[in-house]
């Protein structure tokens, strides 16, 4: 959460003129390290991306405290919490462009969704996962720094029993980000870069 928020503070210290001029990346260079040193965060990556062009991609850092590894450009940094609002908002795309329902089975979209409930497992829809109505039980170490496909992480879930009223969200956000993936993402993201826009 830490580095999400530096990410954020970053982006929020750029002086808003300059987006309107060339990048300077000696200045960009002190405000993340300014940032980091505030957040008390080892390192990040920063990309600032103007008229469909990166204009800035840098790692700043290193990715663990008390080790020699430096942030790159590719360094994968966890989001957590964020996918949920990254995920729902690729989902909201797809509903407005008629690819899917909130009110869709999820197995309309991702055929090897089950819950161990079998009344849930008939009805459950993708509204029910963005909104944590499905009641599956905690199951945290079926994902965290789990060994296996995100595929077999969800296959999983569904042997988990039932809890009344609460749901952790990772069963949502994997459900969903599966979904988004599949209809919205990787037809856009595997597009070679000068094909034209839809």
């Amino acid at each position: 959460m830490k580095l999400v928020s530096a990410a954020l503070l970053v982006f929020m210290s750029l002086p808003q003129p300059i987006f309107a001029q060339a990048v300077d990346s000696t200045a960009i260079d002190a405000i993340v390290e300014d940032a980091l040193k505030f957040w008390h965060v080892p390192g990040i990556a920063v990309g600032i991306v103007r008229d469909d062009k990166v204009v800035y991609l840098k790692g700043h850092g290193v990715k663990e405290v008390g080790k020699p590894d430096r942030v790159t450009p590719d360094t994968v940094f966890p989001l957590a919490s964020c996918t949920k609002a990254l995920t729902t908002t690729a989902m909201a795309m797809l509903v407005d462009e008629g690819k899917m329902n909130w009110d869709d089975p999820v197995r309309k979209h991702v055929e090897f969704f089950h819950l161990s409930d079998p009344s849930a497992d008939a009805l459950v829809t993708l509204r029910d996962l963005v909104s944590h109505h499905t009641g599956v039980g905690p199951h945290e170490l079926l994902w965290y720094r789990a060994p296996w496909s995100q595929e077999e992480t969800i296959r999983r879930i569904g042997k988990v029993k039932r809890v009344e009223i609460w749901l952790l969200i990772a069963v949502a956000a994997a459900m969903s980000a599966v979904i988004a993936v599949r209809l919205l993402l990787r037809p856009r993201l595997h597009k070679p870069p000068d094909s034209p826009r839809r």
